[in-house]
């Protein structure tokens, strides 16, 4: 596990406007980093600013995959409620790629 020294879009966005061809950018690469984890079955279920890093080369690392489930389990609530995709809500619901999709949607928020 690497050591990212930078500071999470939350510190970012507090201290000021992003600029839209960084935010497009930074979503690029947690797009590629999602895709990396979901072609290996693996849902990150708390996609949130404090958990997307702007390292020092200025590229952005998905953190925090303690809440991370397989695509396949079911059966449990977790995420950060402002950032959860209406799946997550339900202990039965299933979720997927799209879960992903959906936080790192309300992260552009």
């Amino acid at each position: 596990m690497d050591l990212v020294r930078g500071p999470d879009l939350m510190r970012i966005r507090r201290d000021g406007p992003v600029r839209p061809c960084d935010a497009v950018r930074w979503l690029i690469e947690a797009c590629d980093a999602l895709a990396f984890a979901h072609d290996r079955g693996v849902i990150h279920r708390d996609l949130k600013p404090a958990n997307l890093l702007l390292g020092p080369d200025g590229r952005i690392r998905v953190t925090d995959f303690g809440l991370a489930r397989r695509e396949t389990d079911a059966g449990s609530v977790g995420g950060t409620l402002a950032f959860m995709a209406p799946e997550q809500l339900d202990p039965a619901g299933r979720v997927g790629p799209p879960t992903d999709i959906y936080g790192l949607g309300t992260v552009l928020n």
